[in-house]
């Protein structure tokens, strides 16, 4: 039987990377007494697979993990037992059964939401009501570079939706009587994930940032990088090794940990969460 599971990421074990979170759910599975299947052959391990990896430092109200059991009794008294044994940061929400046929979660993932909190830096910085300017721009062009590559990227066609959700202040009254207001605001971002498409949250968010305050890459930056970008493919044909561009972008970024971001579903191509692809039991 193949099960799905939806699970909560938050706290302390956002910090948590991708393998780590795969040996953490390795070991709450058997202390919860999961009758999860192995595979066979002289090193058995679990049968189990998870959606698109998540960013270290993101939050997350859907992540998704597909398993094989030999044997279940309800969702509900799985979930109990396996949120008995999880630690603070992990809590687990819904879980459904697959049919067969149906793909699993990381064959499966198209796009994805994300609810993006926006600090007092960020939005000193911006002006947060120049979103739907900026989304509606034939083209959003950004320096994107890889261990191979480095070039401009059109964004536009990775971003299915951009707007601005809500812009609060948050005042404090101190003990004196004064009173210190601080800005925020929430952006909701729904984009391609996967493995056709995938682009992160944080590179739409700089590159708002950058089209606000008015950085553009010149004639001289694009020639040089085609240049630089010619010279590895040449060494490349010629059977060289050249693991890494030596080529650095200088132009001014959004400011460090000036965003909050949390993943809030993911979904199928055709815009179905994956938790409605299986069914209750």
């Amino acid at each position: 039987m193949k099960l799905r599971i939806k699970f909560k990421k938050y706290g302390k074990m956002i910090y948590i990377g991708h393998l780590d979170l795969l040996r953490y759910f390795q070991k709450s599975i058997r202390r919860a007494g999961i009758d999860i299947a192995y595979s066979e052959g002289f090193s058995p391990h679990q049968i189990m697979s998870f959606a698109a990896p998540l960013g270290v430092g993101t939050y997350s109200n859907a992540e998704y993990c597909d398993i094989v059991v030999n044997s279940a009794t309800s969702a509900k008294e799985m979930i109990k037992v396996l949120n008995d044994v999880n630690v603070e940061g992990v809590e687990i929400v819904n879980i459904t059964k697959l049919e067969d046929g149906v793909k699993n979660a990381m064959a499966t993932v198209a796009n994805a939401d994300y609810i993006i909190d926006c600090s007092e830096k960020y939005l000193e910085e911006v002006d947060i009501n120049r979103i739907d300017e900026f989304y509606n721009q034939a083209e959003i062009n950004v320096f994107k570079k890889t261990k191979r590559s480095a070039k401009i990227s059109d964004l536009k066609p990775m971003i299915n939706d951009m707007k601005l959700m809500d812009i609060e202040s948050d005042c404090i009254r101190d003990a004196s009587g004064n009173e210190k207001c601080s800005a925020k605001a929430k952006v909701f971002l729904s984009l391609k994930t996967g493995s056709v498409a995938n682009l992160k949250p944080e590179l739409v968010m700089d590159a708002f940032w950058q089209y606000c305050n008015g950085v553009k890459y010149d004639e001289a930056f694009l020639k040089d990088l085609e240049n630089k970008q010619k010279e590895i493919d040449l060494l490349r044909q010629k059977g060289k090794k050249v693991f890494k561009l030596q080529f650095e972008d200088t132009s001014p970024h959004m400011p460090d940990y000036s965003i909050s971001v949390t993943r809030n579903e993911i979904y199928d191509e055709n815009m179905v969460s994956l938790d409605k692809l299986g069914t209750d039991f």
